[in-house]
């Protein structure tokens, strides 16, 4: 089910039929200088080059113009720019993408205008929903995955729709986000507070994936004081209040067409935020939910909201001055920092080093956690005998994890479960299996309705098991109650996760605070981020006119762009008698499709000989249609596959050589994946075919089954395939595999 959008003109009057829309006008300065406002191409790549891509500072870039005059002074040339200063005043100068930055205590921009930037930006015309929908797969269940496609955006479309001020007008709801971050601990402890900004329009994966989809449009205010007063009450009060007056202000340039359409009818929608940030949002106590209802809110009075729900009554949420907005119905789930950091890292993880430490005593216990905390994944015991996969990640040297970040914690869970399997009780084993189910499904980019009550059947076994093992409730767990009615208002979480706007920190804080000599840093960073936005912008426009083509060197000198060409080794098969038995079935199975006999019943004289070479393709781009990224266009997904073998005749055969294993009658009754066994002929060698391509369905990841041994250090993880007798079928290498092995 869909709302039909409807093209129209900037009036907002309704085009004709098949009419398109006026194209864009030409910059005035278009027909005498495309570059404008550089001279040419290798001026516009030099500053692209040392602002962007290497990010150089003031005095490196006079360096680079320095020795560039030296270069050309020889031959009477002269440089582009005398200093730095002369190439920022140039940059300064693009008239794209200018949002200048307001500074007062809050640095701020016209979000108004941030967002027509965004929108008009041809980078997302393939990735934006002009209109909510609801969207069903061919069992008729209903499938949630972007914003536009769950029940918030419906409803609030629904409101705008029955509104004859508004009926007619697109929805667009406004994604924000803040978290501080810190730049530097040793001087002084430097923080700052963005604040982010993005359209709801916009697909998951486009949010996640483009850069321009998520800016910057604020940095807070961080107030300071003595630490006598740090904890005043008053303070407090003034800090919260500030914080959401703050908010309302940026905000605020938006109002207006909130309930006055520009073609378009703006939206607070939902807030990307940890839990230290959803804090303050909530106005709440520490350790409470954010999620407190309206009902609650309205009905009680101050002193019953702070004592029986840890509300401040006192704090006027920033909110409260938009329409159709509840700051404790927005807040939208965080899979980084509720799930995988919250959950899994500071307390599964954490709960099973106590037990193996209290279990085993201090010396066993310290070997079993160097084995399978440290060893599992930091210092290459039991992580180097996981056989290799694409996407997880490798630490064979090891690493001092004195703080983990996301993408640690991710992989840990990738291969944390087998580890544990063996040196924990059951209980334990099948509790962390059940939150892994609960973490993966919530991990999809399409959840259906059949998803759903998986999630929320995994989530009660959780807190079956761990009631039953007397693990403690903390306020991060008690998020994931709110999950299955997040996804069903907003989507999938993946698209709302706090992964993305800590991404965003490096760009639009870390990276411009280290290129700078840190004197009035704030403005400097505020003039860097706006050139870095003109930058790209400008870039774009010269790429969709076909100006990029090519080097700058190539383009200069007036040549045509050189056709890339591929290069691929060939190889002879020597000495390779069993290779070249089961390549000769394989070529008959493949000629004879419809032949009875099994190939390798079939006489080797009687299958085709080849003495060709064999050429080797390292790597090939597979799509195919995966159902748990529905939010992707149509469904397509788009895969690398590296290293697999291509032989060659007059015709080509897409095969694969694989080693067959034997799986049990049902999956493992703790960890819940399927065990598999190595398959064996009558003369003690492994069981080798090659197979059609068409015939494998995905890639498999087998983890070794550990069982209560621990494993040598010299193992190395080329040879885990070879030496185990059984191995899980790991279905946490990846969301897609957990959908496909459910």
């Amino acid at each position: 089910m869909i709302k039909i959008a409807k093209p129209c003109d900037e009036g907002g009057e309704y085009l004709l039929p098949f009419m398109h829309p006026p194209a864009p006008p030409d910059p005035p300065e278009a027909a005498t200088n495309p570059w404008n406002p550089f001279k040419s191409r290798i001026e516009f790549d030099f500053a692209h080059y040392h602002f962007i891509e290497v990010q150089n500072s003031a005095p490196l870039i006079d360096k680079a113009l320095d020795l560039w005059a030296a270069t050309v002074m020889e031959f009477g040339g002269d440089t582009l720019w005398k200093n730095s200063k002369e190439l920022y005043a140039t940059i300064d100068m693009i008239q794209r993408s200018d949002s200048p930055w307001k500074t007062y205590e809050l640095c701020a921009r016209d979000t108004h205008q941030v967002l027509h930037h965004q929108l008009g930006s041809t980078w997302f015309k393939d990735g934006i929903n002009l209109t909510p929908y609801q969207q069903f797969d061919g069992n008729g269940q209903r499938v949630w995955s972007n914003l536009m496609s769950a029940d918030w955006a419906w409803t609030q479309a629904t409101e705008i729709a029955e509104d004859e001020s508004t009926h007619g007008s697109m929805f667009v709801p406004i994604i924000a986000g803040s978290d501080k971050t810190t730049v530097s601990v040793a001087t002084g402890q430097q923080e700052y507070h963005p604040v982010y900004m993005s359209p709801g329009n916009l697909t998951n994966p486009f949010r996640r994936g483009h850069s321009n989809a998520l800016l910057p449009v604020a940095f807070l205010p961080i107030p300071k004081t003595t630490k006598n007063h740090r904890k005043s009450t008053k303070y407090q009060v003034f800090c919260r209040q500030m914080y959401h007056a703050c908010l309302a202000h940026i905000f605020q340039p938006l109002k207006a067409g909130m309930t006055t359409p520009e073609v378009v009818v703006y939206g607070l929608g939902p807030y990307i935020a940890d839990y230290p940030e959803q804090v303050w949002l909530a106005a709440i106590v520490q350790g409470w939910c954010p999620n407190p209802t309206e009902f609650l809110i309205n009905n009680w009075d101050a002193g019953t909201l702070w004592t029986d729900f840890g509300v401040h009554a006192d704090i006027v949420p920033f909110t409260s001055n938009f329409p159709r907005a509840d700051i404790h119905q927005l807040l939208s789930p965080d899979l980084l920092h509720q799930v995988i950091k919250g959950t899994f890292k500071d307390h599964i993880v954490m709960w099973v080093n106590e037990y193996l430490l209290e279990a085993h005593g201090e010396t066993q216990g310290v070997r079993l956690l160097r084995t399978l905390i440290i060893g599992t994944f930091f210092f290459h015991l039991l992580i180097s005998a996981t056989p290799a996969f694409p996407g997880l990640r490798r630490f064979p040297d090891g690493r001092d994890f004195a703080q983990w970040t996301g993408d640690d914690s991710k992989a840990l869970m990738k291969v944390y479960l087998t580890a544990v399997a063996g040196h924990v009780p059951s209980e334990v084993v099948k509790c962390l299996s059940a939150f892994l189910n609960f973490c993966y499904i919530a991990r999809r980019n399409a959840i259906t309705s059949d998803a759903l009550d998986e999630l929320q059947n995994a989530l009660d076994r959780f807190h079956h098991y761990q009631s039953s093992l007397g693990l403690h409730f903390a306020a991060r767990q008690h998020s994931l109650l709110h999950y299955v009615r997040s996804i069903r208002l907003f989507g999938s979480p993946n698209g709302l996760c706090s992964s993305i706007t800590e991404s965003k920190h490096i760009k639009a804080v870390k990276e411009p605070w280290r290129r700078l000599n840190h004197f009035n840093a704030i403005v400097q960073m505020l003039q860097t981020l706006c050139r870095l936005d003109k930058l790209a912008a400008v870039r774009r426009e010269f790429a969709e006119l076909g100006m990029m083509d090519g080097s700058t060197a190539i383009l200069s000198q007036g040549l045509q762009l050189l056709m890339k060409t591929m290069t691929m080794l060939r190889f002879l098969v020597h000495n390779s008698f069993t290779l070249f038995k089961l390549l000769r079935h394989f070529l008959f199975t493949e000629l004879n499709p419809d032949a009875d006999i099994l190939p390798d019943d079939i006489p080797l004289d009687q299958c085709p000989y080849f003495n060709r070479c064999i050429s080797v393709y390292h790597s090939a781009v597979s799509r195919f249609f995966a159902p748990s990224d529905l939010c992707s266009a149509g469904g397509m997904y788009q895969e690398r596959i590296r290293s697999n073998p291509n032989w060659r005749d007059e015709r080509s055969y897409p095969c694969a050589l694989v080693m067959w294993f034997i799986p049990g009658d049902e999956p493992d009754e703790d960890t819940g994946m399927w065990v598999v066994r190595p398959e064996f002929h009558g003369n003690g060698r492994r069981t080798l075919t090659i197979i059609h391509l068409g015939c494998i369905a995905r890639a498999a990841h087998l983890l070794p089954v550990f069982g209560t041994s621990f494993v040598p250090d010299e193992l190395h993880f080329s040879d885990s395939l070879d030496v185990y007798r059984a191995y899980f079928v790991n279905n946490n290498v990846d969301h897609h595999c957990h959908e496909f092995l459910s």
